[in-house]
């Protein structure tokens, strides 16, 4: 990614983005906001130390973000709801079957 492209991230031109890497001017809170929108470890770009812990998808912080909007039993059910789905979501171990002439007469369940 060139600093055209970083920029275009942040929503500044390409001198901007060149001032604020050579250290001419100082990028403001909006800047790195835009970036961490974009996914960027602001820690990495301001201090070269990795931030700590795994980095959330752009969808699971967008999530995260409405349920903290929640009130509490808002979110318990949420999460119940959540807990549901991803259960439904699971590959069920096979059902019984029918086979090789025995007395076996379950049925296979196919999802």
């Amino acid at each position: 990614m060139n600093q055209k492209d970083f920029g275009q991230i942040a929503g500044v031109g390409l001198q901007t983005q060149s001032r604020y890497e050579t250290s001419e001017t100082q990028p403001n809170a909006e800047y790195l906001a835009a970036l961490a929108q974009a996914g960027v470890d602001i820690l990495y770009l301001l201090t070269g130390q990795r931030s700590e812990g795994p980095r959330l998808s752009r969808e699971t912080s967008d999530l995260v973000t409405e349920l903290e909007q929640l009130p509490k039993h808002m979110r318990e059910a949420a999460l119940t709801v959540v807990k549901a789905l991803r259960k439904s979501a699971e590959p069920s171990e096979p059902g019984p079957t029918m086979h090789g002439g025995q007395q076996d007469y379950r049925v296979e369940e196919h999802r």
